[in-house]
């Protein structure tokens, strides 16, 4: 599956005047949709976090907002996030924080 922002022209769109880390006028792939839970099992304070793990075909410019690389969100949530990447297939597999094109993103 993939993925795109609209817009004539590949250029980073802004939000709130901030560069997002996301090009208009490019297209994404799609790899993979994820639950994150947090809190104990059967708790009112249980949360689910529904991601999807997206690929910059350039292999580069990565979204920077919540859930990226160096995010408040992905340091709370590491050791799930870590085991869901041991768990892929060798060729799935990506690095939290490396520049490769792959990040995660909360829909």
């Amino acid at each position: 599956m993939g993925c795109s922002n609209s817009g004539a022209t590949e250029r980073e769109v802004l939000i709130d005047g901030e560069r997002c880390g996301i090009m208009s006028g490019h297209a994404y792939g799609l790899n993979d949709v994820i639950d994150i839970w947090d809190g104990p099992e059967g708790s009112k304070d249980r949360n689910n976090h529904r991601l999807l793990r997206v690929r910059n075909p350039w292999g580069r410019v990565e979204w920077n907002g919540p859930w990226s690389d160096y995010s408040e969100e992905i340091e709370e949530h590491k050791k799930m996030i870590l085991k869901y990447v041991a768990e892929l297939e060798d060729d799935e597999k990506f690095e939290l924080q490396a520049d490769d094109g792959t990040f995660l993103i909360d829909y």
